[in-house]
């Protein structure tokens, strides 16, 4: 056998050469393990400054052109929200462009909600309960299910944090 040449062509022995054996199969998995995960994290990225590129340059000017007004908020909440079907299984294939087309129902209603007014109006005891929702949790299923009180709540939350995120980078 080939660990029997080994052994005799460098004077070790069966055993010690057996122990290295085991020792250099179980440093290559680790090593190989750490490489497939170094590939996934790349791709990720890739795959992150791809939908970026393609956002900037397919969707964005047409959302512009279309949407004039169009607030950093309301632009991050549309953003996420292609994102988050671009990356799914199903429509990972297909262009961003036409997602944004074929949900343009959805994204009318992020562009077009109207900013919230303040009102006078006091609030009675007891009737101040707030429920603290964890955003970075959230599903495209539980955003489908969501009211549009529900839906901006999340935008605003979504926007908030994008731009926290910007505020630290700088």
């Amino acid at each position: 056998s080939k660990v029997n040449e080994f052994s005799e062509k460098y004077g070790f022995s069966e055993d010690m050469t057996n122990d290295l054996l085991d020792i250099v199969k179980t440093e290559n998995k680790d090593l190989k393990e750490k490489l497939n995960r170094f590939e996934r994290q790349q791709q990720e990225v890739f795959q992150q400054q791809q939908y970026e590129k393609d956002f900037e340059q397919n969707v964005l000017p047409t959302l512009r052109k279309k949407y004039p007004e169009l607030s950093n908020e309301q632009l991050a909440t549309a953003k996420s929200k292609l994102k988050e079907y671009k990356f799914s299984p199903e429509l990972a294939k297909v262009p961003l462009s036409y997602i944004a087309s074929h949900h343009e129902d959805e994204l009318e209603n992020i562009f077009s909600t109207p900013k919230k007014k303040k009102t006078a109006e006091k609030s009675r005891p007891g009737q101040s309960k707030k429920e603290i929702v964890d955003y970075d949790s959230v599903t495209a299923d539980d955003i489908a299910k969501m009211s549009d009180e529900e839906f901006d709540k999340y935008s605003e939350a979504m926007a908030k944090k994008q731009s926290d995120l910007k505020i630290i980078k700088h």
